[in-house]
């Protein structure tokens, strides 16, 4: 996966590096979140590892086209944003399938934000949440206050949060 981010070092330090850092986190989360639902561990982490390889291969492409023609776009800007979000999801799904993933992977990247009836979607839809909480928690732009909220909807052990915040830094 990281043999992935783009080779100029500007880009990745602006997105690439989240990127990373989530992809990271989600994983981190997924493995904790995997007991619950009696899932194997190593295929939750996987998964988390994984779900955002489209939005690595979108940044990398980006970058290459903007650095030649707009500047202006540059990554972070919304227009990179929007282009990163739309088309991700699939991408990710396409490139396990791709991959010959197994079937179990593909259908639960497939069904991280529809439907979500398999246990490792389940999984990896409360992980990324999580790990997208946690970056609007470094950034300021939510409160600690909401953390409960968002917990007690997702259904998750407010213990898994607190480990996985005492270890965000280090993944």
């Amino acid at each position: 996966m990281k043999s992935l981010m783009p080779e100029k070092p500007i880009y990745f330090k602006k997105f690439g590096r989240q990127i990373w850092e989530h992809s990271s986190q989600c994983a981190y989360l997924c493995q904790e979140l995997a007991a619950q639902y009696n899932q194997n561990e190593f295929d939750a982490h996987f998964l988390g590892l994984i779900h955002d390889v489209g939005k690595i291969i979108i940044f990398e492409s980006l970058c290459k086209a903007l650095s030649d023609v707009m500047s202006e776009d540059l990554p972070g800007s919304v227009v990179f944003k929007e282009l990163m979000s739309e088309m991700s999801l699939d991408i990710s799904y396409s490139i396990a399938k791709e991959w010959l993933l197994p079937q179990v992977y593909c259908e639960a990247l497939r069904e991280q934000n529809i439907n979500k009836t398999s246990p490792l979607a389940i999984i990896l839809f409360k992980a990324n949440m999580l790990s997208e909480v946690y970056l609007l928690l470094q950034k300021k732009k939510i409160k600690e206050s909401h953390i409960e909220k968002v917990l007690t909807k997702l259904k998750v052990d407010e213990i898994i949060w607190q480990n996985f915040v005492e270890k965000a830094t280090e993944l």
